[in-house]
């Protein structure tokens, strides 16, 4: 891709996509020092973590960014995971080991 980031209305780039680890996902810088929708949304995963409902991990990799690896099969139109179901463990050790 020539150009795989998101822009703010503003022009801020705050996605974009890339590995970490051997992952692939998506990188999301914080909108704001006045926004928390990088800890929003590990906690929105690990609420679903709690719950039960399978989601695509999400981590922090730095105090302003966020990455969350892609997990969905198109094919069977589901999260792929090799148990069924993303655990707060699997997300910590596949990804800040």
């Amino acid at each position: 891709m020539v150009d795989d980031s998101v822009d703010t209305p503003e022009g801020y780039k705050i996605k974009r996509y890339g590995a970490f680890g051997e992952m692939y996902g998506i990188f999301k810088k914080r909108i704001s020092t006045l926004h928390t929708d990088v800890e929003s949304e590990i906690a929105v995963s690990l609420l679903a973590d709690k719950l039960r409902v399978p989601v695509c991990p999400a981590v922090r990799t730095d105090k302003d960014t966020v990455f969350s690896t892609f997990m969905y099969d198109f094919q069977k139109n589901t999260l792929s995971t090799s148990d069924g179901c993303l655990t707060a463990s699997a997300r910590t050790t596949s990804l800040e080991t």
